[in-house]
C-alpha cells in the first residue's frame, strides 16, 4: 500500500503500478507530456547529426537513468554533442523467452509492462527474429513501433475499463547503430542502447 501512494504522489501513471516496478525507477525530471503537433529536431555529434521527431500526443515518465553510466552527455543536456540518437523501442511482442526464462510465467496482459522494467533492470536483449542482422531494433520513427511492436493494455480504472498503449523511449550510442531501413536501426550490441523514458498513451 505504501508504495501505492508514493506513485500517486509521484503521478505515475497507474499503467506502472506493478510489481515489476520500484518507485526508485523512476525520475521526475524526464516527464514530459508531448503536444499533439509533431516536433523535430537535430541530435547527435557535429557532422553526424541524425532527425529526433519527439512522440506526438505521448507522455513520457522518466526513468532514473542520469549518473547511471560514466557520464550524462549521452542524454543531457539536451542538444549537448555528445548526445546519443533518439528512438523508439516497442515490447507488445514480449514473450517469457525476453525475461531471460522460456519456461517462467507471465501476466501475458501485461508482459509489455513488465518487458518495459526488466530492460530498465537487465538491459537489452537481441530480437527473437533477425530480419537485417542480430542485434536489438528499434525506430527513429515514433509511429513505426505502432504497427505490429506495441500492443494495447487494458486496464480498469475509476472512469471504467480502459485501453492504453506503452513503448519505450531509448538512446542510442551513434558510433553503434546501423541503419537497416529509414524507420528500422539496429544496434548489434545491446550496450549501445539505453532506455530513459516509458511512453504511455491511451489507445
Amino acid at each position: 500500500m505504501a508504495q501505492f501512494e508514493q506513485f500517486k504522489a509521484a503521478k505515475i501513471h497507474p499503467l506502472l503500478y506493478r510489481p515489476s516496478f520500484d518507485i526508485s525507477h523512476f525520475d521526475v525530471r524526464g516527464n514530459k507530456t508531448f503536444s499533439s503537433q509533431i516536433e523535430t529536431f537535430q541530435v547527435g555529434p557535429s557532422g553526424r547529426n541524425k532527425l529526433y521527431t519527439q512522440p506526438a500526443s505521448w507522455t513520457r515518465y522518466g526513468l532514473k537513468v542520469l549518473g547511471k553510466y560514466p557520464n550524462d552527455d549521452w542524454l543531457h543536456p539536451f542538444g549537448n554533442p555528445g548526445n546519443w540518437y533518439r528512438a523508439y523501442h516497442g515490447t507488445g511482442n514480449a514473450t517469457a523467452a525476453d525475461f531471460g526464462n522460456p519456461d517462467v510465467l507471465i501476466d501475458k496482459q501485461y508482459a509489455a509492462v513488465d518487458a518495459a522494467s526488466s530492460i530498465f533492470e537487465k538491459g537489452f536483449r537481441p530480437a527473437r527474429t533477425a530480419v537485417h542482422r542480430v542485434g536489438v531494433y528499434y525506430s527513429p520513427n515514433p509511429i513505426f513501433p505502432e504497427n505490429g511492436f506495441v500492443s494495447k493494455v487494458v486496464l480498469d480504472t475509476k472512469r471504467g475499463r480502459k485501453a492504453f498503449k506503452c513503448m519505450l523511449q531509448v538512446a542510442v550510442n551513434p558510433d553503434g547503430v546501423k541503419f537497416a531501413t529509414n524507420d528500422i536501426w539496429v544496434v548489434e550490441s545491446p550496450k549501445n542502447i539505453r532506455t530513459y523514458g516509458i511512453l504511455i498513451k491511451e489507445a
